[in-house]
């Protein structure tokens, strides 16, 4: 109810000044008094002292609490005394007309002076409500909520305690807290949190004329049903979803407590109309699926869950393969569709003529209230013996409709196809002997590693680089100095420099023309891969030490080896440049043409053999071993493929060959098994560590890697 002068109680219940109206009318002549006729006979009741008695306890704290006290506490002990003042005035009342046998003056007295105590309470109930339950101007939807919720419920059960009417605490406060809550958080914004910003919703009517007009009767603007307003601005959601709901819920609770069944209906109808109106408009990982569980999670959202479905129907199409011109149905084409938002897929395989449908898949395009369209454009993509196209559609539903269709076609263009060899070959050899004091330390490490990876590539992109810019500048820089006057004395080299500059320049264009396209950087990619793996290394440690005591002998011998061939789960992304030599290779199980997630730890593991053998001067401490699943790094290398040496570097413009061999010295091992735990032995790192530093020149390794190009026409 809203903050003003009136308190009238419109279900009957009044306040302290109508009280004292009431005592007046009960105790004026018309009502008259009882007569000393009227009195008990000697010995009985003294009913003119009882009455007496019993109006000094409810005639003088009519107006209790005074003040209005600032919290509950004072209106609670008062309602509790004038609940036990009415209850005698009812108990004498009742023993008036027992005793009366015809002659009830006394009771309907009391009766008067019944009501009168019982009105006194109510209108105690009644002023705490006006204190605690008003609504104030600069209210907002949470703290009319928290005012129902803590003050109003508390009032309502006080009354109800004391058989003072808790009806209209309900009727009158309570639903107007409410309603008032609905309201507000729908659309506002001035009060504070809202569903909604820009919503404009006027109480009003539509008159015969077709005109809005105010209404033709008393009305409370502020305990209004929402039902009771008219759209005029219908403005934009502004809450998140998920949080807006819960905002509603909070109300929906407290309708459920108060057994308010017309409110609640109007928050769940706000709550579904608000997820509605959110599709497409919140960020990316909120797709319509997540909508949808979102509405399973509060009862009632049955409408909303199923609007959002009405947004999944049929895209259908054809796949047609482009080669040398001509064109021709994809059989066997696989196609995908993507939702950018949270990533869901639909698939679906082309038939004999490339055509392919997908039943269920999202259509919704909806436009915000600045007229831009606000649902994202899906992706789909079409693949067919490792030619790929990628696309996106827009969708054609602005309403539900699960019958609708729309087609999309889709055309691959083949393309030719390169093949990739890498061939690594590592050899480790070491061997030192130490004294120590008494003891002589001597270990040998010996292994090869042999690496082979193939894989038939195909370009994905071109992208220009800098590898032309400095030489323009250069070049442009020099021009203009050449232009510039100078005097005849004065020798020039700028003409050669220039020339120099030119030079390098036709090189670079020359190489980047063609390796990998005019100026820039080429990116080929496989989706899975062949590998072949064997390794072979055994690590040995003799210690000895002679003192006094005797002779002891600590001798280890690590061994592992592995032997691997076939495909693995890896994608590939080979990046070639024009202007320098580096050519990098990229194993990835995500999609390789993702630089920004360019990841290099895969999600394969390969078998490995150890054997590990422990004697301690004759006796077998220890001696094991097994098979262990080995993940990477240790499994084989992965950071060998970079830095070719110009003289070493082959390339053939008409073949489009590729080609490269390197040799050289480290002090490191590509192989680590040092993450590997092997079961069964007490040493739990029976591999050790051999990823360290050994001395310089230790391990030689050997890159050899081409690229060729199989067949069909250029890229370039």
């Amino acid at each position: 109810m809203h903050d003003s002068g009136s308190k009238t109680n419109s279900l009957g219940a009044t306040t302290r000044h109508d009280v004292r109206v009431i005592l007046a009318i009960a105790l004026g002549v018309a009502m008259g008094v009882p007569t000393a006729e009227s009195q008990a006979p000697a010995g009985g009741t003294d009913w003119t002292a009882l009455y007496e008695e019993l109006e000094a306890r409810v005639l003088p704290n009519v107006d209790e609490p005074k003040g209005y006290p600032a919290d509950l506490e004072p209106y609670f002990q008062w309602m509790e005394r004038k609940a036990i003042d009415r209850d005698a005035v009812r108990q004498a009342r009742d023993d008036a007309f027992d005793a009366a046998h015809g002659n009830p003056e006394w009771a309907a007295e009391f009766d008067a002076l019944l009501q009168t105590a019982q009105r006194s309470g109510e209108g105690t109930a009644w002023d705490a409500c006006w204190k605690f339950l008003r609504i104030k101007n600069d209210d907002d939807w949470q703290t009319t909520l928290f005012k129902a919720r803590t003050f109003g419920r508390k009032i309502y059960q006080k009354a109800a305690e004391t058989g003072f009417d808790p009806v209209f605490v309900r009727d009158e406060w309570a639903r107007c807290l409410l309603r008032y809550s609905i309201n507000v958080v729908e659309g506002g914004e001035k009060q504070g949190l809202s569903l909604y910003s820009g919503r404009v919703k006027v109480l009003a009517e539509w008159g015969e004329d077709g005109l809005l007009r105010i209404p033709r009767r008393d009305f409370d603007v502020t305990c209004e049903r929402s039902t009771e307003f008219v759209m005029q601005e219908k403005g934009e959601p502004l809450a998140p979803a998920d949080m807006g709901l819960e905002w509603v819920e909070g109300i929906r609770k407290e309708c459920d407590w108060w057994r308010l069944g017309r409110e609640r209906a109007d928050a769940t109808e706000l709550m579904n109309q608000f997820l509605k109106d959110d599709l497409c408009l919140r960020p990316q990982e909120r797709s319509h699926k997540w909508y949808i569980e979102l509405a399973g999670k509060y009862e009632g959202l049955e409408e909303a869950a199923e609007y959002a479905r009405g947004f999944y129907a049929t895209l259908k199409g054809t796949v047609l393969i482009e080669e040398n011109g001509e064109r021709r149905p994809a059989n066997g084409a696989r196609v995908t569709v993507t939702d950018p938002k949270d990533g869901t897929q639909w698939h679906a395989t082309t038939d004999l003529e490339g055509e392919y449908r997908i039943d269920d898949a999202l259509l919704h395009v909806h436009e915000g209230a600045d007229g831009w369209p606000r649902c994202p454009v899906f992706k789909i993509s079409a693949e067919h013996e490792g030619d790929r196209v990628d696309d996106t559609y827009e969708g054609n539903l602005r309403e539900p409709n699960t019958s609708a269709e729309l087609t999309k076609d889709l055309v691959i263009h083949r393309v030719d196809r390169w093949e990739l060899e890498i061939e690594y070959h590592e050899q480790v050899s070491y061997n030192n002997r130490e004294e120590r004091g008494d003891a002589t330390w001597e270990e040998h490490i010996t292994g090869t590693l042999d690496y082979r990876i193939t894989a038939t590539l195909k370009p994905a992109s071109w992208q220009p680089a800098d590898a032309l810019r400095p030489y323009q500048a250069k070049e442009e820089e020099a021009k203009e100095r050449f232009a510039q006057p100078r005097p005849d004395y004065v020798p020039s080299t700028i003409g050669e420099q220039l020339e120099k500059i030119e030079r390098e320049e036709a090189q670079v264009r020359q190489r980047a023309n063609e390796v990998v396209g005019p100026g820039g950087m080429h990116y080929f990619i496989a989706l899975g891969v062949g590998i072949q793996l064997k390794d072979d290394f055994v690590h040995i440690r003799n210690v000895t030490i002679v003192s006094r005591n005797g002779r002891i002998e600590d001798n280890r011998r690590w061994e592992w080896h592995t032997d691997q061939q076939g495909p693995i789960p890896l994608n590939v992304r080979l990046e070639t440049y024009a202007n320098k030599n580096t050519y990098d290779l990229t194993l990835t199980h995500h999609d390789p043409m993702d630089t920004g997630n360019p990841e290099t730890r895969h999600s394969f593991t390969i078998p490995w053999r150890y054997v590990f053998r422990h004697t301690l001067t004759g006796q077998s401490p220890l001696d094991c071993s097994g098979t262990v699943e080995v993940e990477p790094p240790g499994n084989f290398p992965h950071n060998v493929f970079a830095n070719v040496p110009d003289d070493q570097l082959a390339y053939d413009g008409s073949q489009r060959v590729l080609s490269g061999e390197h040799s050289w010295t480290e002090s490191v091992s590509q192989l680590d098994v040092s993450r590997t735990e092997t079961p069964g032995c007490a040493e739990r790192r029976a591999l050790g560590n051999f990823n360290r530093a050994l001395p310089k020149d230790s391990v030689t390794k050997t890159l050899k890697w081409t690229l060729r190009r199989l067949g069909g026409p250029s890229t370039q």
